[in-house]
């Protein structure tokens, strides 16, 4: 029998017993159940240092699935928590010709020589 329209669905008796080898035995009850759920979308972006003037730039979706099982005298909830990396870009930036290393102590003096 199709119980789709009515939410109802046929659970045998021994899965109501929550034993798993009666889980096939016993008669069909009907059973009338609802579904609440929430879903939560976040979408992450993260940028670390990658070595000398590079990044690395990752965009990920986190989605978390919240779903509750609601039956006569039982109530589960589920919750599902699911990341997604969507864009993982490494980004390089521009090496400078020199490095100047003077900023902490006193450069060193420079004389010219005069004749």
């Amino acid at each position: 029998m199709n119980y789709a329209f009515y939410n109802l669905n046929s659970l045998t008796s021994g899965v109501i017993s929550s034993n798993s080898l009666l889980s096939n035995l016993g008669p069909k009850i009907p059973v009338k159940f609802d579904l609440v759920g929430e879903v939560i979308i976040n979408i992450e972006t993260k940028i670390t240092n990658y070595g000398i003037n590079n990044a690395m730039m990752e965009i990920s979706v986190n989605i978390e699935l919240s779903e509750q099982v609601i039956l006569p005298f039982v109530s589960k909830k589920i919750v599902y928590n699911v990341n997604i990396p969507i864009v993982i870009k490494l980004i390089q930036g521009t090496v400078p010709n020199y490095y100047f290393n003077g900023l902490s102590r006193n450069s060193p003096n420079v004389f010219i020589p005069m004749e």
